[in-house]
């Protein structure tokens, strides 16, 4: 195991004492005496932990993720997700603190840590530019333990290759586990199309974030089990958890979450035949022209699409391009618009992080509304990686989430197209197209403000940037 120094933390100093005990005390003033017992016990579980086995909490931050659950305290007006994000936390404070103490990362210069830097960055002016600041201060801390252990810290732990498929296995194992949970809570329904919106949890909010993370691992889980170069026992574990993730996709009757897989199926074809960046740009600016030349036809043909989501596979599909009668669809469509209105009155600089759901009511039409409109986003967020954070960090902000992206996927095709072996080509070529998928999801919901998605998609990200400083370093390969 990678061995995560924590002399900076542990020194006479007692720098992670005083955040506890600081922590701690403000509970005791805030808190009930049950929900301060039960946090005092988490609090005491995982200091012990950390304090006889530090090396153990990366991995244990990654295995606890899919298991654990949101609390929401009303002292506090706010949630964390248990066990998982304490250990985050920890990580983060330890990073920082290596940081300020001098350290170096291995991929300080590389483009998605720059971007990263920048992004997070722009995260915080928008703190104080916010119209709520309190809640965007604590969106940013939220992204801060999210991206800071799994990306910074992670392209460290990464460095070693032995690390990176166990990391897959840290999160697949457990997701297995809340599969069969789901499963069989699911057959008490008999298996239901409602149903199965709601019986993942308290592991995952909904269907459509357990569809999500399911669709990440499949590409990857799916390569494994072909490759031909892996020991049978391997091969027959993928097997195994690939089929766990399919019947989980297939179950959680998310429709961007097939869609996603359908587009990472897309992208392979793509990368194996090795089809020229300019091809497929001008095939995107041909699409774009005709949807702009046909865009009445379009519509017209769309809003006399009625079917709606159900149980029947074949109208479920169809029901994906149904803007006339589909609630979800019709409410997607308001939250695009009132997400765009709410732009168009702070173009730069946005509401402020973690904001638009309490901001967007009085920019909602009335003529979009639907029947499960609400004034407060009980239902959802903008249900968008890229229009949510148009809304709440301006137009720059949203640029800067795209170009991030891109480059994320720049640096998997390099990694796949350099890699020294077939084996890491599978592997990155694995985790690109998991990145697609959730990509794709982007366009239809968004998660990365949960740590269910935002571990793992910024554990893939940690792991391609590594092997690609890795390939760099090699082979000079320029980025």
């Amino acid at each position: 195991m990678h061995k995560i120094p924590t002399n900076i933390v542990f020194s006479k100093h007692g720098f992670l004492w005083v955040i506890l005990f600081a922590v701690a005390f403000y509970f005791a003033a805030s808190l009930d005496m049950a929900t301060l017992l039960l946090v005092f016990s988490l609090l005491l579980l995982a200091t012990s932990v950390i304090l006889k086995f530090p090396q153990l909490v990366f991995p244990l931050a990654i295995i606890s993720t899919p298991l654990s659950f949101y609390w929401f305290f009303d002292e506090l007006s706010a949630g964390l997700s248990l066990p998982a994000e304490p250990f985050l936390v920890f990580l983060t404070l330890l990073f920082v603190v290596q940081i300020l103490m001098g350290k170096r990362m291995n991929a300080a210069k590389h483009p998605v840590t720059i971007l990263l830097i920048l992004n997070l960055l722009w995260l915080l002016l928008g703190v104080f530019l916010s119209r709520m600041p309190s809640i965007s201060l604590k969106y940013f801390f939220a992204q801060s333990w999210f991206v800071i252990p799994l990306f910074f810290l992670g392209t460290v732990v990464f460095t070693e290759k032995r690390l990176r498929e166990k990391a897959i296995w840290w999160y697949v194992v457990p997701l297995m586990v809340v599969i069969v949970y789901t499963t069989l809570h699911h057959a008490q329904y008999g298996f239901g199309e409602l149903a199965s919106k709601r019986v993942m949890q308290p592991f995952y909010n909904d269907h459509t974030a357990y569809g999500a993370v399911s669709a990440l691992f499949i590409p990857l889980l799916f390569l494994w089990t072909t490759d031909g170069e892996a020991s049978k026992k391997h091969r027959l574990l993928s097997l195994m958890a690939l089929l766990f993730l399919l019947v989980a996709l297939f179950l959680s009757a998310s429709r961007a979450a097939w869609l996603s897989v359908f587009v990472a199926v897309l992208a392979f074809v793509v990368l194996k035949l090795k089809i020229r960046w300019y091809v497929l740009t001008g095939l995107a600016l041909v699409s774009l022209s005709l949807l702009g030349l046909f865009r009445m036809q379009i519509v017209d043909y769309l809003s006399k699409n009625e079917d709606v989501s159900s149980s029947d596979l074949t109208q479920h599909i169809k029901s994906m391009a149904n803007i006339s009668t589909d609630v979800s669809n019709l409410e997607r469509l308001n939250r695009w618009e009132s997400a765009w209105l709410m732009t168009k009155d702070r173009p730069l600089t946005g509401f402020g992080p973690g904001t638009y759901m309490f901001e967007y009511a009085p920019f909602q039409r009335s003529s979009s509304k639907t029947v499960i409109s609400t004034n407060f986003g009980e239902v959802g967020n903008a249900h968008s990686e890229y229009i949510g954070p148009m809304a709440e960090r301006g137009i720059p902000g949203m640029l800067l989430v795209v170009i991030l992206f891109v480059s994320i996927l720049y640096t998997g095709q390099q990694v796949w197209k350099h890699a020294d072996n077939a084996r890491d080509k599978q592997f990155a070529l694995g985790l690109l197209l998991g990145l697609i998928t959730y990509m794709t999801h982007g366009f239809l919901n968004n998660f990365l403000d949960t740590d269910k998605l935002a571990i793992p998609f910024w554990m893939f990200t940690a792991i391609l940037v590594a092997m690609h400083v890795t390939i760099k370093n090699r082979k000079r390969v320029q980025y």
